[in-house]
């Protein structure tokens, strides 16, 4: 999941900002996201009476991860979440930030999960 969000951040950096400046790079970088995200995996629907696991990583600023739920013995995704860490938590060692991550993700994915064991 790092990738895709590091393929997407910089959208939200220029979308951000009071004015869009979109240089050649961005240019690149839109042409790469539109072609991840024509090839990227089917979510399923979410069934729940079934029980979510949810995976969770963080990357720099961002907290990302999985949303899953197990069909036909294996795991299918149904959604990815992501949340970019507050200013505090940026500054917090990897292990504090994680925790941070998994609090904000799992608020996430209730949202999914319709409160729904995870």
């Amino acid at each position: 999941l790092a990738p895709w969000i590091r393929k997407v951040k910089f959208l939200y950096e220029r979308l951000n900002t009071d004015r869009v400046k979109w240089t050649e790079q961005d240019e690149l970088d839109f042409q790469k996201l539109k072609e991840v995200l024509m090839t990227a995996p089917v979510l399923t629907i979410p069934d729940v009476s079934k029980e979510f696991q949810l995976f969770v990583d963080v990357s720099g600023q961002t907290a990302q991860g999985v949303l899953t739920q197990e069909w036909a013995s294996k795991r299918k995704p149904i959604g990815f979440l992501s949340k970019i860490l507050d200013p505090v938590s940026r500054g917090w060692p990897t292990c504090l930030q994680a925790i941070v991550a998994v609090a904000l993700l799992v608020e996430e994915a209730r949202k999914i999960t319709f409160g729904a064991s995870l």
